[in-house]
């Protein structure tokens, strides 16, 4: 639920890999990162065991909801694809030979079980892939629970949301390019991304719990975890490090939580 948490889990498992290790057992680590960016450094820095072990992210295109004590529901994609990326995020133009074998033997338990897996040729192809799920997360869908309203179109009615929507998607598009990723057609601008938005969510009445709106919002409003601090804050320290100041975000964050 949060980079402090998630330092915590791999100090527990430290113990259990310097274990395999001593024993010339190389275990893999899978980060389940949608809608998350580049949190395989991170997982990296806090188990301390110099990359001796491998890390691997996997997404999903499918619309995966919680509906209440712990169970979970997969609804109808509103997207064109349900899909598996199989991957991992980074600015290099070429996986490892080990990485490309990892990732075969990954992508093949899923498609054992005939589930589709997308795998990108390379990391910062991945990484591109994630800013594309993050990006409505991190921009539009926090700031539909601020103002409540859970539709993009909605939305851009309010007009003290009009600023911090073109603010937040021109600081993060801007994080997106200095980091050489590619965004497709209908996320790399403000007017594309809202357009695109609004033909997945377009305004509809409100079922008793919400499952029409967006996941944040629906999230919100059945009082599930949000995940805001990797959701929010991962973005910020990222944009720290390529010297992009990111106000809007950091205004953002602070509302919601």
């Amino acid at each position: 639920t949060s980079l402090q948490e998630l330092s915590t889990i791999c100090s527990n498992l430290h113990p259990l890999l310097t274990n395999q290790l001593n024993n010339n057992n190389i275990p893999t680590i899978i980060i389940e990162s949608t809608n998350f960016v580049n949190l395989e450094p991170f997982v990296n820095m806090s188990l301390q065991l110099d990359n001796k072990i491998p890390i691997i992210s996997i997404m999903s295109d499918f619309d995966i909801r919680e509906v209440g004590n712990n169970n979970f529901l997969v609804y109808k994609s509103k997207k064109e694809s349900e899909l598996i990326y199989v991957g991992k995020s980074g600015r290099e133009n070429n996986y490892t030979s080990e990485e490309i074998s990892l990732i075969n033997k990954i992508a093949d338990l899923f498609e054992a079980s005939n589930i589709d897996v997308y795998k990108l040729n390379t990391p910062l192809e991945f990484l591109s892939y994630q800013w594309k799920f993050a990006l409505p997360k991190i921009t539009v869908e926090p700031l539909s629970i601020i103002f409540e309203q859970p539709f993009p179109n909605d939305l851009q009615d309010q007009i003290l949301a009009k600023p911090l929507i073109s603010g937040l998607i021109f600081e993060i598009i801007t994080v997106i390019k200095t980091m050489g990723c590619k965004l497709f057609n209908s996320y790399d601008n403000e007017v594309s991304l809202l357009e695109r938005l609004s033909q997945l969510y377009p305004h509809v009445e409100l079922s008793e719990d919400a499952s029409e709106a967006p996941k944040l919002y629906y999230d919100f409003y059945n009082q599930n975890q949000l995940y805001l601090d990797l959701l929010l804050l991962q973005p910020i320290l990222i944009a720290d490090d390529y010297q992009v100041k990111t106000p809007y975000l950091e205004l953002d964050r602070k509302s919601v939580v």
